[in-house]
């Protein structure tokens, strides 16, 4: 799963490249992890696939875009 969690924190970091190391790499972690709980669900038929590409497509536009504001308020020290 590590080899997953790494490849997703490459695709956010060419997606928020201005964005906090840490932050990425936590990001795919977490998404790694809500990755786990669907595909369950859906394999042992509790949620239709939709509904799980639903969810997984939703939390990765959450972690994207507290990428984008993590980018932002680093690269924007407060007045």
């Amino acid at each position: 799963m590590a080899d997953l969690a790494a490849e997703v924190a490459g695709h956010l970091a060419q997606l928020c490249p201005t964005a906090p190391y840490g932050a990425v790499v936590a990001a795919a972690e977490r998404l790694t992890a809500l990755l786990e709980g669907p595909s369950v669900r859906w394999l042992s038929g509790l949620i239709p696939l939709r509904h799980a590409r639903g969810l997984v497509r939703e939390a990765t536009g959450v972690e994207v875009g507290r990428l984008g504001l993590h980018a932002s308020s680093s690269s924007h020290p407060p007045n």
